[in-house]
């Protein structure tokens, strides 16, 4: 098959080599369906008249009584008002709770009953019948044997409509069952061109094959399902209930929310299209018979249109036939939509969560849960594209305008949320330049976050795709690699809205005289102030189990592969990854293991050597060793090499472990209870400041000037 110019010195990579992320993004559909349903059915819950009477009582009863027994504005006593309020609120709680489970099994119901039902009607509307030998012997014999081409554990039942002139085929089922439909016209091209009726018969077949069938009828049945439970019925209540000045503002959130669920309805339906192509290609041995019915369709009016579609453009199908690294690129407006939803979930979620769950509980099970969904589609469309980009067939991945695009997307999906608009309501809340700089800061925190869990994820790939020779090690490392990115994602998202429900909820997190009745310390004046608390936040964090646990997993598993002595050669190492001959793709530079472990060591007996002039109270001594940290990570980080910021985190690692090792021989055999914490905080420390300093200098260091080695042809370094 000729390739396009820009596509003529690239391999053909198999899309089919690694997981795509169809299954993920059809899940995180139904996540967003199922947040959104919750939002929308908590929304309906306080306009019902009888609910919100009975609200409006008891969150007042339980406010006079939690302020009768824990009097005064310091901050143990209004921690001890919010837990006596939530105590109190508990039947409030239990209400909410089984009115929103009543609206998620009455969606799931009504999805699973379209679901079932879409086969038999479509059966009987298309006035469909059984395709028999009396009908045409040569085409269900032509069909038998594409059928044994596919491989189908279950053979589907063809049928069709003889009176149908157009050229129609369509795979349709649900359960174990599945019919491919053919139109008149179709069995009709049999005769006048036996290739396109073929490529088009092996389309739908690669449909059963790819197993995409249920996620298709259930992703357009909870589009039905959501529209017809859950948004035409706010719509009803808020137009009884509402003033017509709110319901303005609350449309629009609820527009934007509808139009994302129905967007991301029709990207997974768009998806399964491209594999559908790729497979059926790769079954007939050419795509000619396949390009000359795309050639035949009609190019949506416009790029904004083309949204609309549930399938893919001519003019795409065709470059993903020519060109199948399209299957490995991960895309900007994936990135944002992916952000949108996490987001959107994540406050809908955690109100679901809480009626059962302490407020920090429901935080973190939230996250896990948004976590691993994030990582799903983020870090398995990342990790394919690294696998791509040490193939040599496509170009380095933008970590950081996709990182950008996913945060943006956080910040979009946070804003679309109903709970968001019922804090913006509340007399409580920051207000005016303070909630600026807050928003602004907790930005910033969640795209810095995005962007070393994404760089993470890119380069640990790279570095244990050096070794990788067989389909399963792939499979195996990716399961490993996303899974400790759903950690991460799911942590470091707990944290922020932890954060942000803990910071602009009162006005008080600012106030001096509060934040001093909440520490033990003295607070310093000014500015300083803010300064005071970080240092005792991170000092905090650096020694819960959960943050050391996480920062071990973020240095040991790149660490292993780093540390792998005998990267496999290239040429016929990956002939399964490929769908024709192969080229050879340069190797990436190795990494400089010896000049990590030297520059570490050196700098962790130097800061032994130290201890004595720090004197004897350890707990204090990050603040010593921090800048020793951040300077050798800087030092360190080493651009064109594979994780070559990563280089630098190693190195202030081994530079904590020295200095442990320098405590230990220091206190000279002596013990306190806390040097077990100590030191894990230490190599806890060591590794969170790293990782933002190896970061910034890695990018700055490689944008500064040229980097030496080699370069794969025809990409872009």
């Amino acid at each position: 098959m000729a390739s396009s110019p820009t596509t003529r010195n690239l391999p053909r990579l198999n899309p089919f080599a690694f997981p795509s992320d169809t299954t993920f993004r059809f899940v995180l559909l139904m996540v967003t369906v199922a947040a959104t349903t919750v939002m929308l059915d908590l929304a309906i819950f306080n306009r019902l008249p009888w609910t919100w009477d009975y609200s409006q009582q008891l969150q007042q009863t339980c406010s006079a009584e939690s302020l009768r027994l824990h009097p005064g504005d310091s901050a143990p006593a209004q921690f001890a008002r919010s837990t006596a309020n939530a105590i109190c609120k508990r039947p409030l709680d239990h209400l909410q709770m089984a009115w929103l489970s009543a609206g998620l099994v009455l969606l799931a119901a009504a999805t699973f009953a379209l679901y079932r039902a879409y086969p038999k009607r479509r059966i009987k509307r298309e006035r469909l019948v059984s395709l028999t030998e009396q009908d045409s012997p040569e085409v269900v014999a032509s069909l038998t044997r594409l059928v044994q081409i596919a491989a189908l554990d279950r053979a589907p039942d063809f049928l069709w409509n003889p009176l149908k002139p157009t050229l129609v085929g369509l795979a349709f089922g649900s359960g174990r069952k599945s019919y491919v439909q053919l139109s008149g016209g179709l069995v009709g091209q049999f005769y006048a061109d036996r290739s396109a009726f073929e490529a088009v018969v092996l389309h739908e077949l690669a449909h059963l094959k790819n197993a995409d069938i249920d996620k298709t009828y259930l992703t357009v049945a909870v589009w039905h399902a959501f529209v017809g439970t859950v948004l035409l019925p706010w719509v009803v209540v808020q137009l009884v209930t509402h003033p017509a000045g709110i319901l303005t503002t609350l449309s629009a959130r609820v527009a934007a929310v509808a139009a994302l669920v129905l967007l991301t309805r029709n990207a997974v339906l768009r998806a399964r299209e491209l594999y559908a192509d790729a497979r059926a290609a790769s079954w007939a041995g050419s795509s000619q018979g396949l390009l000359r019915v795309l050639g035949c369709l009609h190019e949506p009016p416009g790029r904004w249109s083309a949204l609309s579609w549930t399938h893919p453009s001519p003019a795409q199908r065709r470059r993903a036939l020519a060109d199948t690294s399209e299957f490995f690129r991960f895309g900007f407006w994936v990135a944002i939509a992916t952000g949108m939803a996490a987001a959107l979930a994540f406050d809908s979620l955690h109100v679901f969560w809480e009626l059962l769950l302490p407020d920090n509980y429901a935080l973190f099970v939230t996250g896990a849960l948004l976590g691993v969904l994030m990582a799903g589609v983020v870090g398995l469309g990342v990790w394919r594209a690294a696998f791509a980009r040490v193939q040599g067939a496509v170009p380095r991945l933008r970590v950081a305008s996709l990182s950008a695009a996913l945060g943006l997307g956080c910040l979009i999906g946070k804003k679309m949320s109903l709970p968001d608009y019922a804090y913006s309501q509340s007399d409580l809340v920051l207000k005016g330049l303070k909630m600026v700089a807050f928003q602004v800061g907790w930005a910033l925190l969640l795209a810095a976050g995005v962007l070393v869990i994404m760089s993470w994820l890119h380069d640990s790939a790279r570095i244990w795709l050096r070794h990788t020779r067989g389909k399963g090690s792939v499979l195996a490392l990716s399961l490993v690699g996303v899974g400790l990115a759903a950690s991460f994602f799911g942590g470091w998202l707990a944290l922020l809205f932890f954060l942000q429900n803990l910071c602009i909820g009162t006005e008080s997190f600012f106030d001096r005289e509060f934040i001093q009745s909440a520490v033990k310390f003295p607070l310093p004046p000014g500015p300083a102030l803010y300064g005071a608390i970080a240092y005792t936040a991170l000092y905090w964090f650096a020694q819960t189990g959960v943050t050391q646990l996480l920062l071990g997993a973020f240095v040991a598993f790149p660490l292993l592969g780093w540390l792998w002595r005998s990267p496999v050669a290239h040429s016929g190492a990956s002939q399964w990854a490929y769908l024709d001959s192969t080229c050879e793709p340069a190797a990436p530079l190795p990494p400089r293991r010896r000049r990590v472990l030297i520059a570490g060591l050196a700098c962790g007996i130097v800061g032994g050597l130290a201890l004595p002039y720090v004197g004897d109270q350890s707990p204090m001594l990050l603040g010593p060793v921090a800048p020793l940290f951040a300077c050798v990570a800087a030092a360190l980080a080493a651009p064109g090499r594979t994780g070559g910021w990563l280089h630098g985190v190693f190195a202030a690692t081994l530079v904590a472990g020295v200095e442990a090792l320098a405590i230990l021989a220091h206190l000279s055999g002596g013990y306190f209870p806390a040097l077990p914490s100590f030191i894990t905080m230490l190599v806890a420390s060591a590794v969170g400041l790293s990782i933002p300093v190896a970061l910034v200098f890695g990018q700055w260091r490689k944008h500064a000037g040229p980097t030496p080695g080699r370069r794969i042809p025809g990409l872009v370094a």
